[in-house]
């Protein structure tokens, strides 16, 4: 973002389009165009910027990492709302690695008609003149029809975080499944487990939620999430064994932008640590 913004107060539009996606940038003939009416869209005020809030979304099995994050942009008096979507990191396909889109509109339209985060590729600016039919351009896109009445709920995977996000590989058996529908039936979607430091091989805590699963002699390693008869959950930093059922382990790669191992370091040195399983939904009334 602070290139991007450093690109619109230079009336850099080349630099804008340069920070776009080599596949992005092939299949969109009028980003040059459009990155200069971004420029131009606020007049020659030199702009800020203050983030709203996102998500970021990984696999160590395709090796990828893709952000999508809105902020509040003032320029003058006239404040906007920005959302992009970035893909950081892509070694299966290198030419997604950039942007893939940018939309922006006057906040003043938002409450009205919520189209930040459009999912097409280039660069968008949204009015109360064309919102309609960019619509009807991404549901074409996405090859589907436009329906006005219809609700859209995005629904992203399960992460749990200590200070940092992490994308657990979820096994698929009974007890992963109880978990799930527990932190469905949570409020705000979110569990949140006291753990302290067991100082030998895992942090461990008490679920505030009974799944009653079946647990059976398991080893368990570096990375793995398991539960045992008595709803206490365990997080293990070392090789252990033990009667448990396994919900899942941290992806030992990387899951966010960090090391998973800065993350198992921290769990190792800290004597109680916050430990939260949260699903986020984001819902789109179209």
């Amino acid at each position: 973002m602070d290139s991007l913004v450093e690109c619109i107060n230079k009336g850099d539009a080349d630099g804008i389009v340069s920070m776009f996606s080599e596949e992005t940038k092939g299949n969109v003939e009028t980003l040059p165009e459009d990155a200069q009416a971004l420029i131009d869209l606020f007049q020659g005020n030199e702009i800020t910027y203050e983030h709203i809030g996102g998500s970021e979304g990984s696999s160590s099995k395709r090796h990828s990492t893709t952000i999508k994050w809105s902020f509040h942009v003032y320029a003058g008096d006239t404040t906007y709302i920005m959302s992009w979507k970035y893909v950081e990191e892509n070694l299966e396909d290198p030419q997604k690695v950039g942007f893939n889109r940018i939309s922006i509109q006057e906040e003043s339209d938002f409450d009205t008609e919520p189209m930040v985060g459009v999912e097409i590729p280039g660069i968008t600016i949204i009015t109360p003149d064309n919102h309609y039919d960019l619509h009807v351009k991404e549901a074409e896109l996405q090859g589907e029809v436009y329906d006005p009445n219809k609700v859209v709920e995005y629904r992203y995977d399960y992460l749990m975080s200590w200070g940092q996000i992490f994308y657990p590989e979820w096994e698929e058996n009974d007890a992963t499944a109880k978990f799930k529908e527990a932190l469905d039936n949570a409020d705000g979607w979110r569990i949140n487990v006291d753990t302290v430091n067991n100082k030998k091989d895992s942090i461990s805590g008490k679920l505030p939620v009974d799944l009653s699963v079946e647990c059976t002699q398991m080893d368990v390693q570096f990375g793995d999430i398991v539960v045992d008869e008595n709803n206490q959950l365990y997080i293990f930093y070392d090789d252990a064994s033990g009667v448990f059922a396994k919900l899942g382990n941290i992806e030992k790669d990387y899951t966010s932008s960090q090391p998973k191992v800065d993350a198992i370091n921290r769990m190792m040195t800290s004597d109680d640590l916050l430990v939260t399983f949260e699903v986020i939904r984001e819902v789109v009334e179209d």
